[in-house]
């Protein structure tokens, strides 16, 4: 196995970053587990009123973790119900490039979140590591 220096760790994820801010946050509606041959079209967008995808522009700066990883972490993403109508159950998030292509995705790992009334609330971070070479 390759053995990764420490402090190279943060300096690679840093040459990510522009690719890493150039994605978008979407929520899912569907009861879908992602996998590594997922497409958009395998997620049901969210459509409730206030939501919209955001952009990842603000991955931070790149660091060493107390894991020993490169990490670069994102703000709180946060979506506000503002109408009752429509109802949404988010499942999870998945992240598209600029091309429309899933990059990744993640399932409610809590289990899927009601977004039902004025006010709900769906909140979430994306920390991105970097720690391993084969």
């Amino acid at each position: 196995m390759i053995e990764l220096i420490d402090r190279a760790k943060p300096v690679l994820l840093r040459l990510k970053l522009p690719y890493l801010r150039a994605l978008r946050v979407r929520l899912f509606q569907n009861e879908w587990t992602p996998s590594g041959s997922d497409t958009a079209a395998d997620y049901t967008e969210a459509t409730f009123v206030g939501y919209a995808p955001q952009p990842l522009t603000d991955f931070g700066p790149t660091y060493l973790n107390t894991g020993q990883q490169g990490e670069t972490d994102t703000c709180a993403h946060i979506w506000t119900q503002a109408v009752a109508d429509p109802v949404n159950v988010i499942y999870g998030y998945y992240v598209t490039d600029p091309n429309g292509y899933v990059i990744f995705a993640e399932r409610n790992t809590a289990g899927a979140v009601r977004m039902d009334r004025i006010g709900a609330v769906y909140s979430l971070r994306i920390a991105f590591l970097e720690d391993t070479l084969r």
